[in-house]
C-alpha cells in the first residue's frame, strides 16, 4: 500500500486494523478518524458504536457552524475515511461536495467503503496549502482535526480565503494552547509535540490566538471560538482500547501519547475548539477601505 508523503503513525494503525475487519475498529473508526462529540442529552456508554455514533454529531457540529444548508457547496480538508462527506450526503438533497487528502490510502478507501457509488463526490489527493480548486468555487470549507498535520497553517488560511465566494465560512476544530499562562511557558508546546509524535505525527500546538492572527492577515472575520473540550473528553476511553491493539513498543508509547493529550484536555492545558470564520463580502471590504481614509473638512482637505 503506496505510504503517505506524511508521518502518521495512527492513520497507519487504524488501517491495518480495518483491513483486517477488527470490530471495535471498525465501529469507531470505519468512518471518522476524529474525536467524538456528546451533548448534555447524550451520556456515552464507553463502546465503540457509541464513539461512531459521537463522531458522526461532532460532523453535524461543524457543517452547522460552517452554515452548510441545501445547494452549499463545501470541500473538506483533510477529509479522512469520507465520513464527513458521507454524512452531508445522507443529510441534504443538494449539496456539491468536494474531498481533499494528502494520503491516497484514506482517499481510497472513502471511495470504495463509506461513498455510496452513487454519490457525486470529488476526491482528490492534495495538500491544503495548494489547494488544487479555482479561486471562489465554494460556499464552505471545513477542516476536522487534521490542521495539525498542514505544512503552513497560514497558508491554508489563505487558501481557504481565495476558494471561498465572498461570505463563505471556514470551520475547524484543533487542539489549542491557551494564550496565557501556559503558551509562556519556554518549550511547553515542543515538549507535548515532542511526546505525542511517536503516535500522532507532528502537531505543533499553537495558542489560541494563533488563528485570529491567521484569519485577519488572509482576510476573514472571526465568527466563533466554542470550546468543547469536556464534550469531546468521552473519546478517551475508547481510545485507549483500540490502542491497547498495537503491537509491543507501538502500544506502550500510543497509551502514554493519548493519556497525556487527556490529561492535558482534562486540565485545560490544551483545550479543543470548533472555529469559524467568515470570508469578507465585497462590500464589507469597500466600507472597512472607506473608514480607514481621512476625514475631510468639506474643502476636500483632511
Amino acid at each position: 500500500m503506496t505510504r503517505p508523503p506524511v508521518d502518521l503513525p495512527y492513520f497507519d494503525f487504524l488501517l491495518q486494523q480495518l483491513d483486517r475487519g477488527d470490530p471495535a475498529v471498525v465501529e469507531a473508526f470505519g468512518r471518522h478518524a476524529h474525536w467524538g462529540y456528546w451533548d448534555g442529552s447524550d451520556r456515552a456508554d464507553g463502546s465503540a458504536a457509541d464513539y461512531g455514533r459521537a463522531a458522526e454529531r461532532l460532523v453535524e457540529r461543524v457543517a452547522d457552524t460552517a452554515a452548510v444548508v441545501e445547494g452549499s457547496s463545501v470541500l473538506d480538508c483533510g477529509c479522512g475515511f469520507g465520513g464527513a462527506l458521507d454524512s452531508l450526503v445522507q443529510r441534504f438533497e443538494n449539496v456539491r461536495l468536494n474531498g481533499l487528502n494528502i494520503d491516497i490510502r484514506q482517499l481510497a478507501r472513502a471511495h470504495t467503503a463509506v461513498l455510496r457509488p452513487d454519490a457525486r463526490v470529488g476526491l482528490v489527493q492534495g495538500t491544503a496549502d495548494e489547494l488544487p480548486y479555482a479561486d471562489a468555487s465554494f460556499d464552505a470549507v471545513l477542516a476536522i482535526e487534521c490542521i495539525f498535520h498542514f505544512r503552513s497553517r497560514e497558508r491554508f488560511f489563505e487558501e481557504a480565503a481565495r476558494v471561498l465566494r465572498p461570505g463563505g465560512r471556514l470551520a475547524l476544530t484543533n487542539f489549542v494552547l491557551p494564550g496565557r499562562p501556559l503558551a509562556a511557558v519556554p518549550g511547553l508546546a515542543g515538549l507535548l509535540d515532542l511526546l505525542v509524535r511517536p503516535l500522532f505525527g507532528r502537531i505543533h500546538l499553537v495558542t489560541d490566538t494563533f488563528y485570529a492572527h491567521c484569519a485577519e492577515r488572509s482576510g476573514f472575520r472571526p465568527l466563533t471560538v466554542h470550546d468543547i473540550s469536556a464534550e469531546t473528553l468521552p473519546s478517551f476511553d475508547v481510545l485507549r482500547r483500540v490502542f491497547t491493539r498495537m503491537p509491543g513498543w507501538a502500544r506502550l508509547m500510543a497509551l502514554v501519547a493519548t493519556r497525556l493529550i487527556e490529561v492535558a484536555q482534562r486540565s485545560r492545558a490544551v483545550r479543543y475548539l470548533l472555529m469559524s470564520f467568515e470570508k469578507a463580502s465585497a462590500t464589507s471590504a469597500a466600507d472597512r477601505a472607506q473608514d480607514q481614509r481621512p476625514t475631510t473638512n468639506g474643502s476636500g482637505r483632511p
